[in-house]
């Protein structure tokens, strides 16, 4: 059966993209003179775009999304030179030409993510340990997505404190496993701690580490709390699907 082609999710992902991925990186390319978090914070707007047109979209839709993410990368590449954010002051163009195309190829990761999102509620079932890879990834797309945005976002208005960090982390998972709770047709608690021990090693390589020492200690008191959290977000979305099914 031939697929068609969405124009009206081609021109969302466009706008969202647009926004996300400049908005983004001007912000931390505008506070930090180093590349570092505005990358992140540029690949991090290519995957929110991927995730919510996903989600939004009920039709398959993460072809629309990636083609998008082309057009928009050809405008960031432009803005962000134009602009010469401090940021990107490091980068050659032959470096932001890369960063970019990773936020297409990552966009894909992000719609497909979003497509998962849409779940099934009616065919949930309360007793399960059939552990649903593409749950785990999907939770672990999130997870990472919405951490380093509170992460970034916490830098650049309060400054890189460890408590703060810590808290809109932990932020970060909860809500990672309560959208796994509430969209995923089956049981998540499972699903949700593996995503949460991912998200929470992915995290403190890519992220957490380029902003502040951490020790061992830390690490292995972030991965359990993390998996703990998670799990709780999985339990009470889940919670919230009940009960929305019951009414």
């Amino acid at each position: 059966m031939r697929r068609t082609f969405h124009l009206s999710a081609v021109i969302t992902a466009i706008i969202l993209g647009s926004v996300f991925v400049l908005g983004l990186g001007i912000i931390s390319g505008s506070f930090y003179a180093t590349p570092r978090l505005p990358i992140m914070a540029v690949i991090s707007g290519f995957v929110i775009t991927g995730i919510i047109v996903g989600w939004i979209t009920k039709e398959e839709t993460i072809i629309e999304p990636g083609f998008s993410s082309f057009i928009v990368a050809i405008i960031g590449y432009i803005v962000f030179q134009s602009m010469e954010l401090k940021g990107f002051l490091d980068l050659s163009r032959s470096d932001l030409a890369l960063v970019l195309c990773n936020g297409i190829l990552l966009t894909f990761a992000g719609a497909w993510a979003g497509e998962q999102l849409q779940g099934d509620s009616e065919e949930k079932t309360t007793l399960s340990i059939k552990v649903e890879w593409p749950w785990i990834v999907c939770g672990t797309t999130v997870g990472i997505t919405v951490s380093v945005v509170l992460i970034s976002s916490i830098v650049v208005w309060l400054g890189a404190h460890m408590q703060l960090l810590l808290y809109a982390f932990l932020l970060g998972l909860l809500f990672t496993g309560f959208l796994m709770g509430l969209r995923s047709p089956s049981s998540t608690l499972l699903e949700s701690a593996l995503a949460g021990f991912l998200t929470v090693i992915l995290s403190i390589d890519i992220v957490i580490v380029t902003l502040v020492p951490v020790n061992g200690r830390v690490k292995l008191g972030g991965v359990i709390v993390g998996l703990l959290v998670a799990m709780i977000g999985g339990y009470i979305g889940e919670r919230v699907q009940k009960l929305k099914s019951a009414s």
